[in-house]
């Protein structure tokens, strides 16, 4: 082997060192001082109020409302992950007029029909509650990104929308299932403001 030969494999060696000195300090110093570490807290507590409206070029309109609730508990050992629980309501005030239903067709001799709102017969509201899990990571001190993931159960109820032979009106709602995922990007410039992406 000749000189210029040995040259070229001990610079590319001593670069190859380098690299892994620098990768491994930065390994220890990141193992050392994870950002993950801020969700250390024991637990969080949440609201949200979102208004729903249905377009001016939609002929039947329905104006729905949500009001939930979250409670967001970071495991001790992996703070990154963080199981919650969510619920709440979703109400919803549709303009379609439409005329109740009858319990088996035909409300019995001498009763009338209850006083009723035309638009309001397919006004009605959604329960929800679900468990779910959580994945958050501090890329920087103000950029955070992650993840959410829940299963859960929703039930509905309409009370203007059947009424009894006797006249009376008869709640009636049904169950479903509840499922969602959803990435996030966050933006956090102080303690107390975030601005989130989430699709």
């Amino acid at each position: 082997m000749n000189n210029t030969m040995f040259a070229g494999y001990f610079t590319r060696y001593r670069i190859l060192f380098i690299l892994l000195v620098l990768t491994c300090g930065t390994v220890q110093s990141f193992c050392q001082e994870s950002l993950d570490m801020y969700y250390r807290y024991p637990f969080s507590v949440g609201g949200n109020y979102q208004p729903l409206s249905s377009l001016a070029l939609v002929e039947k309109k329905t104006a729905m409302n949500e009001i939930s609730f979250q409670a967001r508990l970071p495991l001790p050992p992996l703070p990154a992950l963080q199981p919650f629980l969510l619920g709440g309501y979703i109400s919803a005030d549709s303009d379609e007029r439409d005329e109740p239903t009858v319990l088996g067709g035909v409300l019995d001799e001498d009763v009338q029909m209850p006083d009723y709102n035309s638009d309001d017969v397919w006004d009605h509201r959604y329960f929800f509650g679900a468990l779910g899990l959580g994945y958050a990571h501090r890329i920087s001190k103000e950029i955070e990104m992650g993840a959410d993931a829940f299963f859960g159960l929703s039930v509905s109820n309409f009370q203007r929308r059947v009424v009894t032979a006797a006249g009376e009106w008869y709640p009636v709602g049904e169950m479903g299932l509840l499922a969602g995922a959803a990435g996030k990007l966050a933006l956090n410039p102080s303690y107390n403001l975030s601005i989130r992406i989430s699709p």
